[in-house]
């Protein structure tokens, strides 16, 4: 440890820092030579872990770490627009069925609710 001040005039010890080379005799020993065991009993019966389901509606909202922020988000979003929450999270189509004129058009034509941008500059 070497010695130093801070700005109040109190004494600080701050660690030096010390680069290994490789081969040398600081490094750690292994000396566990025995050949892994095969899983028995209650180990041999555990599952497997899965992955978190997570509805679309609630992915972009994911960014916050905890459910709290996140149903406040919601909340406050469903204030500003001044509908019910549970009214946001409802699951909202991507296609509308639209009726096409003419006899060979097919009569009906499944189109995007949420269209792309006409220009990509």
């Amino acid at each position: 440890m070497s010695g130093g001040h801070d700005i109040t005039g109190v004494s600080v010890q701050t660690p030096i820092v010390r680069h290994l080379k490789a081969g040398t005799k600081d490094k750690p020993k292994t000396t566990a030579k025995t050949a892994p065991k095969a899983a028995t009993g209650a180990a041999a019966t555990k599952k497997k872990k899965t992955a978190r389901v997570v509805p679309k509606n609630v992915k972009k909202l994911m960014t916050h770490r905890s459910t709290r922020p996140l149903w406040a988000k919601i909340r406050r979003s469903a204030k500003k627009k001044k509908v019910p929450a549970e009214q946001l999270l409802k699951k909202k189509p991507k296609f509308v069925v639209k009726k096409i004129g003419g006899e060979k058009n097919g009569s009906k034509r499944k189109v995007l609710v949420k269209k792309g941008k006409r220009y990509y500059p």
